[in-house]
């Protein structure tokens, strides 16, 4: 019990030193007992009790297929600097800009990485919570049988909860943690908080990648100036010209085909696999 206390105590400080010099602030504004966000989760209309019946929907902690899908050799690399350097990435792109199978082709790659896919009903914060604690313990096999679910109220609460878990058997934070679709949790009033937090307590070599088809409604300056959060847009993410006749030949098309569908697509991967798949069925149908 002194040990699980101690835990809890040791990561609220950590956390809480952090985020003030994140902010620029003092301590002590930071620990007033009038924080707004605190207040609004531990207010939340949605009782603990009637979120722990709720049935998880394990597929949400799975990696996706890929099917084998084309990844820009760059964009991979990217991540593994962006990994080595920082606490977080954040990769924002509209629907069928290829978030999605970017990050699971990398984290195919990666020993210890965990999966998220947040939906519009996780903006709940106690459903949030019991998602992402089974997807910490769980994940991790730390689980422990007389432990009990998180019943935290707040972010500072679930991170102090689930560091004390793991240190209680020994166990790591996940090698890379990805939450796919995190533009359903910017509603909330408890994100903000969540989301700093994350990004300010995670330490090497664990790494968060966060997807989003925008970008949260919490300045991201103060985390980009420290360098601890990195932020990948969809430009980025767009194949080339050279990377979409590249993808082209693997099909055994042209330059020709490649370079107007890359001007109908801009690039985006969504679009320019679409295109590809019609051309390969006109080719087919001749």
């Amino acid at each position: 019990m002194f040990f699980k206390f101690f835990s809890r105590i040791k990561l609220y400080l950590v956390i809480v030193m952090t985020m003030a010099l994140l902010r620029d602030e003092s301590v002590e504004s930071y620990l007033a007992p009038d924080n707004q966000v605190m207040s609004a989760v531990s207010s939340a209309p949605s009782p603990r009790a009637k979120m722990a019946n709720v049935p998880m929907i394990e597929a949400k902690l799975r990696r996706p297929d890929t099917g084998g899908a084309i990844v820009q050799h760059r964009l991979l690399e990217l991540l593994g600097r962006s990994a080595r350097n920082h606490s977080g990435t954040l990769v924002v792109g509209r629907a069928g800009s290829g978030k999605t199978t970017l990050a699971a082709e990398y984290a195919a790659g990666v020993a210890g990485s965990v999966w998220y896919s947040i939906d519009a009903g996780d903006a709940d914060w106690h459903l949030f919570a019991k998602y992402f604690t089974a997807l910490i313990l769980g994940k991790s096999k730390a689980r422990n049988p007389r432990r009990k679910p998180t019943e935290a109220r707040t972010p500072l609460e679930l991170f102090a909860d689930l560091t004390a878990g793991l240190e209680l058997v020994g166990a790591e934070w996940p090698t890379l943690l990805v939450l796919d679709g995190a533009h359903h949790l910017f509603d909330s009033e408890w994100f903000p908080q969540f989301f700093q937090f994350m990004i300010a307590s995670m330490q090497p070599p664990t790494h968060v990648l966060v997807l989003s088809r925008s970008k949260p409604p919490t300045p991201l300056w103060r985390l980009r100036s420290k360098q601890v959060l990195n932020v990948i847009d969809e430009k980025v993410l767009a194949f080339s010209p050279a990377e979409a006749d590249e993808f082209f030949a693997r099909h055994g098309l042209g330059k020709r085909e490649a370079a107007s569908a890359h001007k109908l697509s801009f690039g985006q991967a969504g679009k320019l696999a679409g295109l590809l798949d019609s051309r390969i069925k006109n080719q087919s149908a001749r």
